[in-house]
């Protein structure tokens, strides 16, 4: 699946869309029952070394609010 960064650096909705339905469709199938919601933290410094690092959706509410709200949907 591809990471948070590169879904960030598509700046592409539809391609977070689908990503949502495809881990959901094989999450259902598989029969798991949990969520794998993306991180909707905000990237201030990309610099930063931290357990989060790599998993932002953006570096501005709007492009989180838009590529994790297409994922989620």
């Amino acid at each position: 699946m591809p990471s948070a960064d590169l879904l960030r650096a598509s700046g592409d909705a539809s391609i977070a869309a689908r990503l949502g339905e495809i881990i959901a469709e094989a999450l259902r199938t598989l029969g798991f029952n949990l969520n794998c919601a993306p991180v909707l933290d905000i990237a201030l410094d990309d610099s930063i070394n931290h357990g989060i690092k790599g998993r932002y959706l953006g570096s501005s509410v709007a492009e989180v609010v838009r590529l994790g709200g297409a994922y989620l949907e």
